[in-house]
C-alpha cells in the first residue's frame, strides 16, 4: 500500500501506511484512543496504522504554530461486520415469524443470545423493525449517506384476534 501524506484533517484508514506532512523543526504528539501519548519530531518516517485501535485521537502539533486536531482511525471491516451481524439477526427473526404463521410458532429459539419463547407476533414485528433500523443506520454510514430506510421491505402480517 502506498504511503498517504497527512495533516490530520481528514479520517485514516486502520492499516494505511502515513507520514506526517508538517515543516521542519516540528514536532507531532499523538493521544490514541487509550490516553497514551506517543511523540515524532522531524524528519518523519513512515507509520504502519494496522496496529492502532479504531477511534478518536488527537493530534498536538508544534511548528511554526501550535494546533491541536482531532482525527479518527476508521476499521474498513467493523462497519461490515456489524451491518452483515444484523441482517443475520432479521433473517433469524424472520424465520421464527414465518414458522409462526405457518403454524403456531416456535416454542424457543434463541436469537443473538436472547432467548424468544413464544413471543406475540406484535413482540417479534416490533424486535425485527429494530434491528432493521439499526442495520439502515450501518448501511447509511457505510454509503455515506443520512439515515434512511435502504431496506424497503417490511412485511407485517395481521391475524384475526
Amino acid at each position: 500500500m502506498a504511503t498517504r501524506s497527512v495533516d490530520f484533517t481528514s479520517d485514516i484508514i486502520k492499516g494505511e501506511s502515513i507520514v506526517f506532512s508538517f515543516a521542519a523543526d516540528s514536532t507531532v504528539d499523538i493521544v490514541g484512543v487509550d490516553g497514551l501519548k506517543q511523540s515524532y519530531s522531524y524528519p518523519y518516517t513512515t507509520i504502519d496504522t494496522s496496529t492502532w485501535k479504531p477511534g478518536a485521537y488527537t493530534a498536538i502539533i508544534n511548528d511554526t504554530t501550535f494546533a491541536v486536531r482531532t482525527f479518527q482511525i476508521v476499521d474498513p471491516t467493523a462497519t461490515a461486520n456489524k451491518y452483515n451481524q444484523y441482517l443475520s439477526i432479521i433473517d433469524e427473526i424472520n424465520i421464527v415469524i414465518e414458522s409462526k404463521v405457518q403454524g403456531g410458532g416456535v416454542i424457543s429459539q434463541s436469537i443473538n443470545n436472547k432467548s424468544l419463547t413464544t413471543e406475540s407476533m406484535d413482540s417479534l414485528l416490533r424486535l425485527r423493525t429494530h434491528y432493521m433500523k439499526l442495520a439502515n443506520q450501518e448501511l447509511a454510514r457505510m454509503k455515506g449517506l443520512s439515515s434512511g430506510n435502504p431496506i424497503k421491505s417490511i412485511t407485517t402480517f395481521n391475524r384475526g384476534k
